[in-house]
């Protein structure tokens, strides 16, 4: 069974959503898929909605009170079936997901002192929580370990020196993608981010397939091959303009651009060639793949608009299919999957 958890809020996404790709095999891609949002409006706490997916459409209802402020940050660990809470005034919680999809908060499995208004993103068994002070023009990635019940420990912190950033994780290396730069970073064996590279140019939307990372420049999306020690060589530049958003699907073999009108599909080969399949009218300002690669979900700030686009043999798209409104949404989101 899958969900995607999403939450809403004020801050604009700082993550990429590519950091964990669930299991492929034939079980899997008959089960039902849901998504949990997270309403946020001028009276809080917020909200948690479990939606089903399915080919229809989503649907759902009001789960209940989780959050005491405001939530800008999920991640779900899929081997604990623990949901991680970045929260703007509660610091980073987490939260248990039963077979069914409902959440029970777990009061132990908390960090006050770490602000994650920029997002969660879990990857290589640790949870990276990014801190975009306001009053600040350099950012903080702390890194946290955790155990299967949720317990929170070892936070280690580096600052990058550029707000807002976006994170990006690939087979050995993080990227940190700013307005300025792309700043590598080589993951050692405990989680832990040390320095390896630094891509001067403006970028955004990063993703990965693990041997490459591709971003939207000014007027392009870009592929670079990642080096051994983490250095990025331009290697490919389709034109492409308004790109909003970029995700990848979880076998790697498209990628999904969004512009302010549509959605666009590339086949993607193992070089990291990106040729171009189709493109299908659409809008929202955040993209998703589901984890059976068999949707693509769109988002919309204003308004909170999910639309559900089904993706053919080819990877083409189909025409999206409007779904519930989910309120005033910040961009965190996080796919979450059970057996």
């Amino acid at each position: 069974m899958a969900w995607l958890v999403a939450c809403s809020g004020s801050h604009a996404p700082a993550t990429a959503a590519d950091a964990t790709d669930a299991p492929a095999d034939a079980a899997f891609h008959q089960s039902l898929e849901l998504l949990f949002a997270s309403e946020h409006s001028v009276a809080i706490p917020s909200q948690v909605a479990a939606l089903p997916f399915s080919s229809e459409g989503a649907s759902g209802s009001e789960t209940g009170d989780f959050s005491e402020n405001q939530i800008n940050g999920l991640a779900f660990d899929p081997a604990t079936r623990l949901l991680f809470v970045g929260d703007d005034g509660a610091g980073i919680s987490a939260a248990r997901v039963d077979g069914s999809g409902a959440l029970e908060p777990l009061d132990d499995a908390a960090f006050s002192d770490v602000r994650a208004i920029g997002g969660l993103v879990l990857a290589h068994g640790q949870l990276y929580a990014i801190y975009e002070p306001t009053s600040s023009s350099t950012t903080t990635i702390t890194r946290i370990g955790y155990d299967g019940s949720g317990a929170l420990s070892n936070a280690a912190s580096i600052s990058v020196p550029a707000v807002p950033v976006q994170l990006a994780f690939a087979d050995d290396f993080a990227y940190v993608v700013s307005s300025s730069e792309i700043d590598g970073y080589a993951i050692g064996s405990d989680g832990a981010l040390t320095p390896a590279s630094t891509l001067a140019g403006s970028y955004a939307s990063p993703v990965s397939d693990g041997a490459h990372l591709f971003a939207a420049g000014s007027g392009s999306i870009d592929t670079f091959a990642i080096g051994s020690d983490g250095s990025l060589m331009s290697t490919a530049s389709i034109e492409a303009s308004g790109i909003d958003a970029l995700a990848i699907s979880p076998d790697h073999t498209h990628l999904y651009a969004a512009t302010d009108a549509a959605t666009l599909a590339f086949a993607l080969d193992g070089s990291g060639a990106l040729t171009m399949i189709g493109s299908v009218a659409s809008t929202g300002s955040y993209l998703m793949v589901a984890p059976q690669g068999r949707f693509v979900v769109r988002f919309a700030t204003e308004g909170g608009a999910t639309y559900e686009l089904a993706v053919g043999s080819d990877g083409g798209l189909a025409a999206p299919i409007a779904g519930p409104q989910l309120g005033a949404l910040s961009g965190a989101f996080a796919w979450a999957t059970t057996p």
